[in-house]
């Protein structure tokens, strides 16, 4: 599933906040900060080790070098299969947002955009832009589940059937017999009217386009949606901003709780 555009930038970021940045996907994000040691810092296997258990432990005092093990050795050997995947941005043009807007179902529309995306990032990635007789299209091999979860569209399974089965009716994708979906709308020639640099929460960007209430976090620039004028930061620099104030009022009051 489609996390990070730009991998090296990703394992840059993780150094210098010292943490792990998306949730649930410690070993997505090791495998990319493993790329580093090796590719940029020249480490070999045991030199990475060390300095992913370090990283590790400096994100977490809990963290469990025995339990964790297979993890760390799992994320060195698949950075020494491959290389950094580097996009800069995916482009996403008028007539592609158009096709998207005719749905006129915000729900359906993130389904469909969130598709398109991940159609441009396998046909950057492993090239898998493909031609028929009637036209060009991009594959998406993702699971159902993945895609709904990318375009936070929750809901029953029969609800996420319908809304495929319009898709397909409607002309925005195909099924074919090996479970891929082929996506038909791609329009390469137009010029980008949204390019897309960064993934986090990046269903917002749509949201933005079409007119939804979406802002930056002023912390991290991860965009949020504005549930209203006070709305100002992502919910994990939300937490931090709190947890640093209390802290401050602890060292403040230090003497006080003392006594």
């Amino acid at each position: 599933m489609i996390k990070v555009l730009n991998e090296e930038k990703h394992a840059q970021y993780m150094l210098e906040k010292k943490k792990f940045l998306l949730k649930r996907s410690m070993s997505y994000e090791l495998r990319i900060l493993a790329k580093h040691y090796i590719y940029n810092e020249g480490l070999n296997r045991p030199k990475t080790r060390e300095k992913l258990i370090e990283f590790c432990k400096e994100d977490s005092d809990k963290f469990d070098e025995i339990q964790c093990r297979n993890i760390i050795n799992n994320a060195v050997e698949g950075a020494k299969k491959y290389g950094f995947v580097n996009i800069e941005g995916i482009n996403i043009t008028q007539k592609e947002l158009d096709k998207i807007k005719t749905l006129n179902n915000i729900r359906h529309e993130r389904v469909a955009f969130i598709m398109l995306i991940i159609s441009k990032f396998n046909n950057y990635v492993y090239n898998f832009k493909h031609q028929d007789k009637e036209s060009e299209y991009y594959l998406v091999f993702d699971k159902l589940s993945d895609i709904f979860k990318l375009a936070k569209v929750s809901g029953k399974q029969e609800d996420r059937i319908k809304i495929m089965k319009r898709l397909i009716d409607e002309g925005f994708i195909y099924m074919s017999t090996a479970c891929n979906y082929k996506v038909l709308f791609i329009d390469e020639e137009g010029e980008g009217i949204i390019e897309l640099d960064d993934i986090r929460e990046f269903v917002l960007l749509y949201e933005k386009y079409v007119g939804c209430k979406v802002i930056k976090c002023k912390e991290c620039g991860q965009l949020v949606r504005q549930k209203n004028n006070r709305t100002k930061y992502c919910d994990e620099c939300k937490k931090e901003i709190k947890n640093k104030q209390n802290l401050k009022s602890w060292h403040k009051n230090k003497d006080k709780y003392e006594n």
